[in-house]
């Protein structure tokens, strides 16, 4: 009889906004499509589901689907080749977390506004559990952590930059927006059929990257009565009863029981609707900045408020 215990499911895809002024000429990534097995059936499904401004505003256009118009406001580019070395990082732990960065993607917006995202994953033979997922989405989320490789230390802000700057032309201050990374969570727990209280509190604890166990031994930082049930209330999201997320300002984190999701629907077609949200705050943000910072009326008012119009057209889906 196998009594080994199930192993946890577990990724996640950190992402933030950078500022970008053009794209190198010979640079070394390719299309984020390149990951997938079939390209075509992928975004014939696209098609099938969402409305076509939706797809204009967020996936790039391949010879694979032809038949739908080149996009040109979006580029969406990956470069999977180059991670293949393994890393590790302490994140206030005895052991180092072992861990592997598959891929490290950008989307590239038509102003000048880019988003970069990785995805990280735990490498062969690190042990899953909830503990070490908690420890790894507060450290890695912090771009002034460091991951090694080797012998070689590089701090998470020094590793974008390095992959930013192998494909694109950044200004100085790329990373003026960064001060935190955003992180997109996938968890699959085989041990448990549907959820519980107990989960709920687990979900709860991983999208604050808080220790497990905060609330349930009900230490001195574990969150009020009423923010963690305003929370389960208003920014949960649960369709079915083996699974449920959570969505705040700067995380998603989704649990599931039971369900590895073996056409990841939620790494190649959901995350895409995260990426939109991320690019259509910002952008919102980065209006009001702008804004802000002109003390009269002028003809650079007037070319912001024509971008806001043609922005709200485009992306108020």
């Amino acid at each position: 009889m196998n009594l080994e215990k199930p192993v946890l499911g577990f990724y996640s895809i950190f992402c933030g906004v950078f500022l970008y002024n053009k794209k190198k000429d010979r640079a070394a990534n390719v299309p984020w499509t390149d990951r997938i097995t079939t390209p075509k059936v992928f975004y014939d499904y696209i098609g099938r589901t969402y409305y076509q401004n939706y797809f204009n505003n967020i996936f790039k256009e391949t010879t694979e689907a032809s038949s739908r118009r080149e996009n040109s406001f979006l580029e969406h580019n990956t470069f999977s080749a180059l991670l293949t070395q393994p890393f590790e990082c302490e994140a206030g732990r005895k052991e180092p977390i072992k861990l592997s960065i598959p891929y490290f993607d950008c989307f590239l917006f038509s102003d000048g506004i880019g988003i970069f995202c990785f995805k990280v994953e735990f490498a062969a033979g690190q042990q899953a559990d909830y503990q070490t997922i908690s420890q790894l989405l507060g450290y890695i989320r912090n771009p002034m952590s460091i991951i090694k490789t080797g012998q070689d230390s590089i701090t998470i802000n020094q590793f974008i930059q390095e992959k930013l700057e192998a494909g694109h032309h950044i200004p100085k201050d790329w990373n003026r927006y960064l001060n935190q990374l955003k992180f997109y969570c996938v968890i699959n727990d085989p041990a448990i059929k549907r959820f519980s209280d107990e989960q709920d509190k687990t979900l709860f604890e991983l999208s604050h990257t808080m220790p497990i166990g905060t609330i349930k031994a009900g230490l001195d930082d574990k969150p009020t009565d009423s923010y963690y049930q305003e929370i389960l209330k208003v920014n949960s999201i649960s369709v079915y009863d083996n699974w449920k997320a959570i969505s705040l300002l700067d995380s998603f984190t989704r649990l599931s029981c039971n369900y590895s999701d073996p056409f990841k629907t939620w790494e190649h077609d959901y995350f895409h609707v995260y990426i939109h949200c991320l690019y259509s705050k910002f952008q919102l943000y980065y209006f009001n900045s702008q804004l802000t910072d002109l003390l009269q009326f002028n003809k650079q008012t007037q070319t912001i408020r024509d971008r806001f119009v043609e922005f709200v057209n485009d992306y108020s889906l």
